[in-house]
């Protein structure tokens, strides 16, 4: 009996317990798991929306899109950067919700959450589809956010990336360009400072730019007006000062403005800005309104000055067109000297006057690009009917490219471009165009690099030869001879015998190099040159007799002192030469002389 009741007891108390644990002791619910990440705006495709809103407190910022771009509606109508709207958008489409919190876990407790009222909303049109994401606080342990969708009575956590992508201001969704016309076709840019006005028009046909104000029409620097015009959209707003378009201009400068700058396309404008005075402590700065917002900003000033540039900076300072260097088969030169290079069906070039030659195909590039590189530094006059102050009536120099066409009536040489060069003045020279009425001054050392006689354009290969075809060899040095010949052997000789194998050897291989011979360059014509170029009667000098097919020619060649690059001063003679005109320097390989001229034929001691 007394056992019985001591097990009720204990029954008893244990049931107590459980009560009490029940009741007490219960563990806390734990959170709600963290589940797999999902996309919260699967269905958003940046590329669709139409448009997008954002709202914080009573502040209300749109942008819609429209035609390949995007555009603020709300609270001022103005262009949008794309990049950070799109930027934005495409953050939305990737936010995956890494938890939800049920509403029954919510309850009335939104406040803490940061989303009664909510940090902000945004608000994405796609078509007919509608997305809002509400915005709240930070969750805890950091770099997480709560949101909620509309329709939704529980909310999510996400990452914080967002926030980073949110506009502080409305201005940070605007277009921060002065100007901007995308990809737009403009053919007219218009610059008016006071009573001076810069116009340049494009020629549809040629799609060159062409100085059409001040008169006369001149021709633009192309390649710098297309640049201008795409330095022109990266020019930046520094800050967004009025928005009212009521709002006076008089503060701005605006009433009468200091510039204007119209870009258009035909007779629709395209960019209309206007420019006043510079801001109070400043002066870098000018106030600019661009008429389609009418809108004042405040931007560099050193863009505007660019604008105001003289209008010499905007022309074309070439002398010869690329067109008439690309499209030339004939060049004339005339001058001190006269040459004529005419262009073969096989496209080599030709000297056809004052003698008939193969001209070097290098050479011929280079003096073509030099002609095309050919700049006036100057305009000394625009208009003028009298040339011959300026020593332009019977030029000093002539240059001429033109090309053959066939009509009608024939073949002719249709005129390309031609240059005249007149009095030089120290290190200048007055220069024209036979299709301009303008004086200008180029560099004269700009001429003086051009080819101004035939032998300048001369193929560099001095002649070709076989070294088996070298029967006899004579060298002079410092008043020493030596002769070799080749025996009836064939085999190399000289007056104490036959050479031995290597000696003979080194002679055939050193025939071989002279036999392809080029010049490095041409330097300088006539006799009386030689002197200067260390080419003297005491100079290492080699004769050689070439037969071949019972045909018998000499060679000769004379050497100097060195040139600036190394190479040796050196003359050229080929008795089969019909087209001599005199001696000519030129600059022989350093290589070929030093590895084996000197060693192999050399008479110094």
């Amino acid at each position: 009996m007394k056992n019985s009741r001591q097990t009720l007891w204990l029954w008893l108390i244990v049931a107590l317990l459980a009560v009490w644990v029940v009741l007490f002791e219960r563990p806390a619910k734990p959170p709600a798991p963290l589940g797999t990440a999902v996309a919260l705006l699967a269905e958003l495709q940046p590329g669709l929306v139409t448009s997008i809103e954002m709202t914080v407190g009573t502040n209300r910022l749109r942008a819609v899109r429209g035609e390949g771009f995007w555009q603020l509606a709300v609270p001022v109508v103005y262009p949008a950067q794309a990049a950070v709207i799109e930027e934005l958008l495409e953050q939305c489409a990737r936010i995956e919700s890494s938890r939800f919190i049920p509403a029954a876990e919510v309850g009335d407790q939104l406040a803490a959450f940061g989303l009664q009222p909510p940090r902000a909303v945004l608000r994405v049109e796609q078509g007919s589809r509608h997305f809002e994401l509400r915005l709240g606080a930070l969750a805890h342990g950091g770099n997480r956010l709560y949101v909620q969708l509309s329709g939704q009575a529980g909310l999510h956590v996400v990452s914080d990336r967002l926030l980073g992508l949110l506009p502080r201001s409305p201005d940070d969704w605007r277009d921060a360009r002065l100007i901007a016309f995308g990809t737009r076709t403009v053919n007219r840019v218009a610059v008016r400072s006071g009573p001076r006005l810069f116009e340049a028009v494009r020629d549809s046909t040629n799609q060159l730019w062409r100085v059409t104000s001040p008169p006369p029409v001149k021709r633009a620097d192309s390649d710098r007006i297309n640049l201008l015009l795409q330095q022109l959209q990266q020019w930046p707003v520094a800050r967004f000062v009025v928005d009212d378009p009521n709002a006076s201009l008089e503060p701005f400068g605006l009433v009468m403005p200091e510039a204007e700058l119209q870009i258009s396309h035909g007779t629709n404008n395209v960019v209309s800005v206007q420019f006043g005075k510079s801001p109070t402590n400043a002066a870098e700065q000018v106030f600019a309104r661009r008429l389609a917002h009418t809108n004042i900003v405040a931007v560099s000033r050193q863009w505007l000055d660019l604008l105001r540039q003289p209008v010499w900076d905007f022309c074309d300072h070439r002398l010869v067109d690329a067109v008439a260097t690309n499209r030339a088969d004939r060049i004339e030169f005339r001058g001190a000297e006269r040459f004529t290079l005419q262009l073969q069906t096989n496209a080599t070039w030709l000297l056809t006057e004052p003698f008939r030659a193969a001209a070097d195909p290098n050479l011929v590039t280079e003096f073509l690009r030099g002609l095309g590189q050919l700049e006036a530094v100057e305009l000394a006059k625009e208009v003028v009917t009298d040339f011959a102050p300026y020593g332009l009536a019977a030029a000093a120099a002539r240059f001429s490219l033109s090309q053959s066409i066939t009509n009608a009536s024939g073949a002719t040489n249709a005129l390309l471009a031609q240059v005249d060069f007149g009095t030089a003045q120290v290190d200048r020279v007055f220069v024209r165009r036979h299709d301009e009425s303008a004086a200008y001054v180029a560099a004269l050392g700009a001429l003086n690099q051009l080819p101004q006689a035939a032998w300048q354009l001369r193929d560099r290969r001095a002649w070709e030869f076989d070294s088996t075809n070298v029967v006899n060899l004579a060298i002079t040095q410092n008043g020493r001879a030596k002769k070799l010949a080749r025996n009836t052997a064939q085999k190399w000789a000289d007056p104490d015998g036959p050479l031995n194998d290597v000696a003979a050897a080194a002679l055939e291989e050193t025939l071989h190099r002279l036999g392809s011979l080029r010049a490095v360059d041409w330097t300088a014509q006539g006799a009386a040159a030689l002197s200067q170029y260390g080419i003297t009667t005491n100079s290492l000098s080699l004769t050689l007799e070439v037969v071949r097919a019972n045909q018998a020619r000499t060679l000769a060649l004379r050497f100097g002192r060195r040139a600036p690059a190394r190479h040796l001063y050196a003359t050229a003679t080929d008795s089969a030469d019909p087209t001599e005109r005199g001696l000519i320097v030129f600059e022989f390989p350093a290589q070929i002389y030093d590895q084996f001229v000197v060693p192999y034929l050399s008479l110094t001691p």
